[in-house]
């Protein structure tokens, strides 16, 4: 009888023909690697999809992933720590859904193991000068490990600094390299280019006219016994803590501020290596404008920095 020719010959299902025709006579991915592919998928969106040969996955997660990092950026250059705190949960629900998609997505074995392997590190590759990309030029995290900030950033804060404000203002806190090392340090900004600032131990003021201080009644809530003192200039209001026993330090008549230049004070200012020591920081050392904390260890109980 005359074989038809749409059926299958004898023996073989149309499944097993399939199979058989794949590129490279692959019959699809094992479990093993499909455990692989979710946990590609899990650290880099999109890579664990090359895998199991689904091209249009792997866009698809990968923008995901771009679109919820550029969501983050967004939120802490305007400086919203409720649109920060959402980008991040769905970056990271990003990660766990594309691992889960990968678990269930039905592998057609395209895609041989060196392909794969290739296409991962093009893509880490592709995320590595991304995030470079937005480290140096839009935001950067960072993890303040001591206390000479307090009472306005404590250890075990992490910080969204922003890299495209780089012209320092009185009263804003800047990320800047210390003039005398490589050491990176976190301060507030108490003088600029023609300034007059004194300073006494940890008693510091400023000659500019918008320049005012007030003592509160407020507990300070630290190791050692200090005051809560806010301060005001140019129109930014903040609030530094001094020790009560003032210890000996830094002891100056004043000091102008060269043009070109910011002194810069922490606000804890009895604990704090700051301008007092290494002089005013010249304007080209200064990194980015500290924008918002968005989280802290101590926020859930956990532990900090030292």
């Amino acid at each position: 009888m005359e074989q038809n020719p749409y059926e299958a010959p004898s023996g073989e299902t149309p499944e097993e023909l399939d199979a058989s025709d794949l590129e490279g006579g692959s019959k699809g991915v094992g479990l093993g690697g499909r455990l692989i592919a979710v946990a590609l998928c899990l650290w880099l969106p999109g890579a664990g999809h090359f895998l199991l040969g689904a091209r249009r996955r792997v866009l698809l997660w990968v923008g995901l992933r771009f679109g919820a990092v550029l969501l983050v950026a967004a939120g802490a250059l305007v400086a919203s720590t409720a649109l920060v705190v959402v980008a991040g949960l769905a970056l990271a629900a990003v990660h766990v859904s594309a691992a889960v998609g990968a678990s269930r997505y039905p592998s057609d074995g395209r895609r041989p193991w060196t392909h794969a392997i290739v296409a991962t590190l093009a893509i880490f590759a592709g995320w590595k000068a991304f995030n470079y990309g937005v480290r140096a030029s839009l935001v950067e995290a960072f993890e303040l490990p001591s206390g000479s900030m307090y009472p306005t950033l404590v250890p075990g804060d992490h910080v969204m600094v922003s890299k495209l404000h780089r012209t320092p203002a009185r009263g804003e806190i800047v990320l800047f390299r210390s003039p005398d090392d490589e050491a990176v340090f976190l301060k507030r900004v108490i003088g600029v280019g023609g300034d007059t600032v004194r300073y006494s131990g940890s008693d510091v003021s400023s000659a500019h006219p918008s320049w005012s201080r007030v003592r509160l009644d407020d507990a300070c809530i630290s190791d050692d016994e200090c005051e809560l003192w806010r301060e005001e200039i140019d129109g930014r209001s903040y609030v530094v803590s001094e020790a009560v026993r003032e210890a000996p330090g830094f002891h100056t008549d004043a000091v102008i501020v060269p043009d070109g230049h910011v002194f810069v004070i922490g606000d804890n200012r009895s604990n704090s290596r700051d301008s007092r020591s290494f002089g005013p920081v010249p304007s080209d050392r200064i990194l980015g404008r500290y924008q918002l904390t968005f989280f802290n260890p101590g926020w859930f109980g956990g532990g900090s920095a030292n």
